[in-house]
């Protein structure tokens, strides 16, 4: 769905969209041979979480307290209040997972776990910024931009919020403007962004302005005065943010994200977002299933865990719940995705479009520490789901022995003494082939055997 339909589907402004010259040659700036329907989500789990509770788990039958002399992996899951210390697996699955990501067993059929992955630090920036971008930091300033912003300046400006970023981070190095990220703290942030101010204009004055702006002003001639762009980059981005608040006959676009409205009842369902709080992180997750339901951004990053960073006895008191939360949203933006038809695509799920992945910076050590909690690991692993990812499969692994990384071969990701260590780097230029995209900024290809 173009975004002139959209906007006009949603009867969003007095005299229906008005787009100037700046959309067309946004558009036109979009790469040949890139795929324009793929849709991605980025999920952060902040503060680096337990690899053995979620995505590398190991067997409590085998990996007892008593052998952690032997094998230097501590589960100790039976600390853990109210948790269920078994495995997750299906019989038609090689994936295994821990006890945090039960919820995700229905959905091993469209995702893929990345294991092994080394992350070169134990910094929670450098980490978190290592995946944002797909570039290891310099320091722990950013290098690069984040993986929505190359998406965008790819794809060119197609929806009314290309690049929308909740809770996280967002980057731009070299890039253009229009695919810089709508970054808010939450989606209470984005509805007042949406929305008109205290001093909205009445009807009157809306129809003129959006006549007024139709019009090429014959005293600001872009072609004459705009030498550096900024005239009409300035033209340009204030149309959008009149289409984008919108008004006149028809609900706002903001309407979509305003949990608290009756007609998103079952929405709040199912994402656990509370009536009178939609700042939780459901609310974030929720956020990501309307932006692509209604065709209103190609790609969202977002956080849906926070608190991770457990070094002490809250390891267990926190690290499974909370893991736990952010895997049982996945799992419901998962379901959602299967069921919801894409509005771009005709006869296409928003799954089959939809690329999923999840991340954290790093892990946590595999033994306790003398706190009774995990400290931070170099040893990492993501979720990739959905389009252009391989599904049902598992990819590398970590020893048996103190849980360190180990090489695949490069071309199919079994575990091989003479193949790569697997990074962020390499995965998110996988993810960026698989649509078509060029990888020269990351300097790496991509991995075959993550392309689907």
């Amino acid at each position: 769905m173009r975004r002139r339909d959209f906007l006009r589907t949603l009867s969003l402004g007095a005299g229906g969209l008005l787009v100037g010259n700046g959309f067309s040659m946004r558009l036109a700036q979009a790469a040949s041979g890139v795929d324009q329907t793929r849709r991605y989500v980025f999920i952060y789990f902040s503060g680096a979480w337990d690899l053995l509770l979620g995505l590398d788990p190991r067997n409590p039958a085998e990996y007892t307290d008593e052998r952690v002399d032997e094998t230097g992996i501590q589960l100790s899951w039976d600390r853990i209040t109210g948790l269920d210390p078994t495995l997750i697996s299906t019989p038609d699955s090689p994936i295994v997972v821990g006890p945090a990501m039960a919820a995700l067993a229905p959905h091993f059929d469209v995702m893929s776990v990345v294991r092994g992955v080394a992350m070169d630090t134990v910094t929670h920036e450098v980490g978190r910024r290592y995946f944002i971008t797909g570039m290891m930091p310099r320091g722990l300033t950013a290098a690069g931009s984040s993986m929505g912003t190359r998406i965008v300046a790819r794809q060119g400006d197609q929806s009314p919020i290309p690049n929308l970023v909740c809770q996280s981070e967002s980057y731009n190095e070299g890039l253009p403007t229009f695919a810089n990220a709508l970054s808010v703290g939450s989606v209470v942030d984005l509805v007042a962004a949406l929305g008109d101010g205290p001093d909205e204009p009445g009807a009157s004055v809306r129809q003129a302005l959006t006549q007024f702006r139709a019009r090429q002003n014959p005293f600001c001639d872009p072609m004459s005065l705009d030498r550096f762009g900024i005239l009409a980059t300035v033209r340009e981005t204030t149309i959008k943010a009149r289409d984008l608040v919108g008004g006149g006959g028809g609900p706002p676009l903001a309407d979509l994200f305003n949990f608290r409205l009756p007609q998103h009842a079952e929405l709040r369902g199912r994402y656990q977002i509370p009536t009178f709080n939609p700042t939780v992180a459901g609310a974030r997750v929720a956020m990501a299933f309307q932006a692509l339901k209604y065709g209103v951004s190609q790609s969202i990053t977002l956080t849906a865990a926070t608190g991770l960073d457990t070094h002490d006895a809250n390891w267990a008191d926190d690290q499974a719940d909370r893991q736990r939360a952010g895997w049982n949203l996945v799992a419901t933006l998962l379901a959602d995705l299967k069921a919801t038809d894409d509005p771009n695509v005709s006869g296409k799920k928003l799954i089959d479009t939809t690329t999923v992945v999840c991340f954290s910076e790093f892990g946590r050590t595999p033994k306790l520490n003398s706190r009774q909690g995990r400290d931070h690991s170099v040893v990492n692993a993501c979720l990739l789901a959905g389009a252009g990812v391989p599904h049902n499969k598992v990819f590398g692994g970590t020893t048996a022995v103190g849980m360190n990384a180990l090489p695949v071969h490069p071309r199919t990701g079994v575990v091989s003494s003479s193949g790569l260590t697997i990074t962020p780097n390499n995965i998110l230029a996988s993810i960026l082939a698989s649509s078509g995209m060029d990888t020269d900024k990351l300097r790496h290809d991509g991995l075959s055997f993550l392309i689907g």
